[in-house]
C-alpha cells in the first residue's frame, strides 16, 4: 500500500461497534421468556451459511453443543469445531455492558426502549491500538503480568489468554468498516490495516497451537471471514449479512438510532 493511499485510510476509514444488544446477553429481552441475544447466535447463523465451514463439517450444519461445563466450543459438528471468541477488549466490553440502552421485545410485537445500567463517563481502551506496535516478546512479557494495574496491559493480557485455547477460533472484530475517502478501495486494504494490529498476537497464538484461527468483520453490507496461515490474513469468504436472520432482526432493534443503511 502506498503512503498516499495509507494516509487517505488512516483519516477516511471509519469503524462502528456493534451496539450492546448484538454482543452481550440481557441487553434485549423478550418478555416471553425467548432466548437472549449474543453475538454467538448470528456466527452460528453465518457459518452454517459458510461454505468454507461448511466444507469443513462435510456439508453438515452446525449446532451448540447441550452443555459448554467441559469447554466444549461453541459450534459443533462430527468432524469439525469451532470456538467463538468476542474481540473487543475486557474494558470497553464492561463499559458496553454498563451504557448500553435497554431494550423490550413486548409480547403484542411493540418494543419498549429504556435507559443503561449506567450514565456518564467511562475509561476503556481501543484494544486493536494498544496490540498496534507491540512484539511477540512483549505480548510474552504481559501475558504474564496477571496482576498488572495498567489499563492497557489488563486488557492485553485478557485478550491474549482468551485466545490461548487449543481449540479452532473463530475471532469476531465487533466492528462495522465503513470508508468514506475518494479512493476505489478493495477489501485488502482494511485486511492489511487489521493486519498491522494483530498479527503479532495471532502469530503469537501460532506459536503455541496448531489449530485453525478465524478472523471476522463486518464491511459493505457483508460478513467478512479471513484466515491467519503462515503469518498472513488470507480473505476466504464473505457473506451477505441477511443471510443472519437474528443478525437482521438485532439491526431492526436498532434503526431508530443507528444509520445501518449506510453502514451494512
Amino acid at each position: 500500500m502506498n503512503e498516499t493511499l495509507k494516509k487517505d485510510l488512516y483519516d477516511h476509514l471509519y469503524i462502528h461497534v456493534l451496539p450492546g444488544g448484538f454482543l452481550r446477553k440481557n441487553i434485549i429481552r423478550k418478555t416471553e421468556g425467548l432466548p437472549t441475544y449474543n453475538y454467538e447466535m448470528f456466527l452460528l447463523e453465518f457459518i452454517n451459511q459458510s461454505h468454507l465451514f461448511l466444507t469443513k463439517s462435510n456439508g453438515e450444519y452446525y449446532h451448540k453443543p447441550i452443555s459448554e461445563s467441559n469447554g466444549e466450543c461453541d459450534a459443533i459438528s462430527c468432524t469439525y469445531e469451532v470456538d467463538f471468541k468476542l474481540i473487543l477488549g475486557q474494558s470497553r466490553t464492561q463499559v458496553l455492558k454498563k451504557t448500553s440502552q435497554r431494550i423490550t421485545v413486548l409480547s403484542n410485537g411493540g418494543i419498549a426502549y429504556g435507559i443503561p445500567e449506567e450514565i456518564g463517563k467511562h475509561q476503556c481502551i481501543d484494544l486493536h491500538l494498544a496490540l498496534k506496535g507491540k512484539s511477540v516478546a512483549e505480548l510474552k512479557k504481559i501475558c504474564k503480568d496477571c496482576n498488572s494495574n495498567d489499563l492497557i496491559n489488563r486488557d492485553i493480557n485478557a485478550y491474549l489468554k482468551s485466545i490461548m485455547h487449543n481449540k479452532n477460533l473463530l475471532l469476531l472484530f465487533p466492528f462495522i468498516f465503513e470508508y468514506k475517502g475518494d479512493f476505489d478501495i478493495s477489501i485488502n486494504e482494511i485486511i492489511e490495516a487489521i493486519y498491522d494490529d494483530f498479527s503479532t498476537s495471532l502469530s503469537f497464538r501460532n506459536e503455541l497451537y496448531a489449530k485453525d484461527t478465524y478472523f471476522s468483520f463486518f464491511y459493505d453490507k457483508h460478513f467478512h471471514i479471513l484466515q491467519f496461515v503462515e503469518g498472513r490474513l488470507i480473505h476466504k469468504e464473505k457473506i451477505p449479512i441477511d443471510s443472519s436472520n437474528i443478525f437482521i432482526e438485532l439491526v431492526n432493534y436498532y434503526s431508530f438510532k443507528y444509520p445501518f443503511s449506510t453502514w451494512v
